[in-house]
């Protein structure tokens, strides 16, 4: 599933910026368990990911506190994924997911119907509890591999209708990454790719750029390959 260019504007224009959709009331969502909620001198998972809608919806995994990366928090990743259901169809999707630390986007997309996401991450305590997650929940779908997200954009020929990438903010290299997505083989005319930053970079400069989206510190940033 592609996306036409002018299409995508199109709908980014009509929303409204100033009625972001909401974090889900906390009444309505599944509460983690006392021993999670509350951490503890001798707990060894205080952080939970929450799977948030279709098949896998609401399903919660407990994340070792040895895995230090900072996840898309669930309000942002709520708020994107309520402007993505506006504007793709994820069943039969492809999709990559970079720098994928827990794995909570890669989840959440299979969950709402891509066909294949292929994971990519280099740190061995991430990679694992992927790894994990996947095995639990019997997925098939996932492909990952582990290792350098630079090394492979540049080797990597395969296609993807939608390109997810969430950087440490600090990588020294962030300011190059959606130029050099959009200059690989992985895209296609209509890719999607979605770059997670914070308010230091700016990247409306691209051509391909077409809109960004802000949730509390986080910001995205929407291209689309014509």
């Amino acid at each position: 599933m592609v996306l036409e260019f002018l299409d995508f504007l199109d709908f980014l224009d009509n929303l409204d910026s100033t009625s972001e959709p909401q974090a889900s009331d906390n009444t309505s969502e599944p509460q983690a368990s006392d021993n999670t909620s509350e951490p503890r001198a001798n707990d060894k998972t205080l952080r939970i990911m929450r799977i948030i809608s279709g098949k896998y919806g609401r399903r919660r995994f407990d994340v070792p506190t040895n895995i230090t990366a900072r996840p898309t928090t669930d309000m942002a990743r709520e708020n994107l994924f309520n402007v993505l259901n506006n504007l793709v169809d994820f069943e039969g999707m492809t999709a990559l997911d970079l720098f994928s630390g827990t794995g909570a986007i890669s989840f959440e997309l299979l969950s709402r119907g891509c066909s294949s996401v292929t994971s990519v991450e280099k740190a061995s305590t991430q990679y694992n509890f992927i790894r994990k997650v996947k095995g639990l929940l019997k997925e098939e779908n996932l492909i990952q591999v582990k290792g350098d997200v630079f090394k492979f954009i540049g080797s990597c020929s395969r296609k993807f209708d939608l390109i997810f990438a969430d950087p440490p903010y600090d990588l020294p290299q962030l300011p190059q990454l959606p130029e050099l997505i959009l200059n690989s083989q992985m895209v296609q005319p209509g890719t999607l790719v979605i770059v997670e930053h914070s308010k230091a970079n700016d990247f409306s400069h691209l051509p391909q750029f077409a809109q960004q989206r802000v949730y509390g510190k986080v910001h995205f940033s929407f291209f689309v390959n014509a």
